[in-house]
């Protein structure tokens, strides 16, 4: 027997709300998990690992382009920068989703004090479940219509920290590039001054085979012989010294690249040749750098970032306008007075506006906009 019906119509009310409930958990159940649509995510650890893969340098002899594709591909900090970009992107599609629609499963459990009617009277003289605990399960639906320019502060200021994020990177892999080129060339000078000092020791042990020839020839004195030895020991102690640099340079190559070591019969490629001469004048390079320089791009938008976060705290002593629809079950537990045929359950929908004014809230927008004096 139905509970009750009202003049003019034709379906019970509590099958049209089950009916209701029906539905909306259906459409719930048919959407993919999670609100937007977000690439596929990959373990951060495993990204690390495939970069981390290549820590033994190929052998044979590598150019500098090589080279700089190999550092950006494993070097630990442009990586780490990679995934910093990663995460700003993330903030920023977690801002712009909070424009959206939320809906979510909600229950509680109340206890009133007096007893409370199970859902209220729909027409005079409607009997009705009494008592004061209420157990409840909602689907709510919500949407925000007006939150005082607080939403739109925090997209904008995810939008420029994920831009200067990409800058940061763009930062980073120009240093990079810059010291395995510093590197590469200081390398390559290095050998041959190397090879100098090489052909010095071997022209200077000629020379002292051919004084000590003189010597026992009595031709020449045995003091040439020792300026000569003094010398090629000098040339000799410049060449171990040159070879530890050497040896230096390449395990800060190697670090840069993100390698661990190299193969024995691993060289560099490549001839020094006389850079091209370039005249600009200190004021047309400032003004060049502070252009285009990422790191001042990324700096100028996090500045503007900081200042849309401002924005956002301030609209925090604002009011806030939300749309909330919900359709859900209530249930009394232990009624105190239940009618005979009445069920101690019920579906209950509503929709409507909420306002929200901030009154008191202990100082923390305030301090989340104070500046200091």
């Amino acid at each position: 027997m139905p509970r009750r019906t009202s003049p003019g119509s034709t379906l019970n009310p509590r099958i049209r709300r089950a009916l209701v409930v029906s539905w909306l958990f259906t459409m719930l159940a048919t959407l993919p998990h999670g609100a937007q649509t977000a690439p596929a995510s990959t373990d951060p650890q495993s990204a690390v690992n495939e970069r981390s893969a290549g820590l033994l340098l190929a052998s044979g002899r590598h150019d500098l382009p090589a080279l700089i594709a190999y550092a950006l591909t494993h070097n630990p900090e442009v990586s780490a920068t990679a995934f910093d970009g990663q995460a700003a992107s993330a903030r920023t599609r977690q801002a712009q989703s909070a424009e959206l629609p939320r809906i979510s499963i909600e229950g509680g459990y109340a206890l009133y004090q007096p007893d409370l009617r199970l859902i209220a009277a729909s027409f005079n003289g409607e009997l009705g479940v009494f008592g004061n605990n209420i157990l409840a399960t909602d689907l709510v639906l919500r949407l925000p219509l007006y939150a005082g320019g607080r939403l739109v502060a925090e997209m904008r200021a995810a939008e420029l920290l994920e831009a200067s994020t990409g800058q940061r990177l763009a930062r980073s892999k120009g240093d990079l590039v810059y010291n395995i080129s510093s590197l590469y060339f200081g390398q390559l000078a290095q050998m041959r001054l190397i090879e100098s000092l090489d052909a010095s020791a071997a022209t200077l042990v000629s020379h002292l085979d051919q004084v000590n020839a003189m010597i026992a020839a009595r031709k020449a004195a045995r003091v040439d012989a020792l300026r000569t030895e003094v010398k090629l020991a000098d040339f000799r102690q410049r060449s171990l010294r040159e070879r530890n640099t050497l040896a230096v340079q390449q395990r800060v190559l190697l670090n840069l690249m993100g390698a661990r070591e190299a193969s024995a019969d691993f060289a560099l490629a490549g001839t020094l040749s006389r850079p091209a001469s370039e005249y600009r004048t200190t004021a047309t390079l400032g003004e060049s750098a502070l252009e285009h320089r990422p790191d001042m791009i990324g700096a100028r938008a996090e500045f503007d970032a900081q200042k849309a976060r401002v924005e956002a705290a301030r609209a925090g002593h604002r009011p806030t306008i939300n749309l909330v629809a919900a359709v859900g079950n209530r249930s009394m537990v232990q009624p105190t007075q239940q009618p005979s045929g009445q069920p101690g359950s019920d579906t209950v929908s509503r929709i409507g506006i909420t306002l929200e004014i901030p009154l008191y809230e202990g100082g923390r927008t305030t301090a989340r906009v104070d500046v200091p004096s």
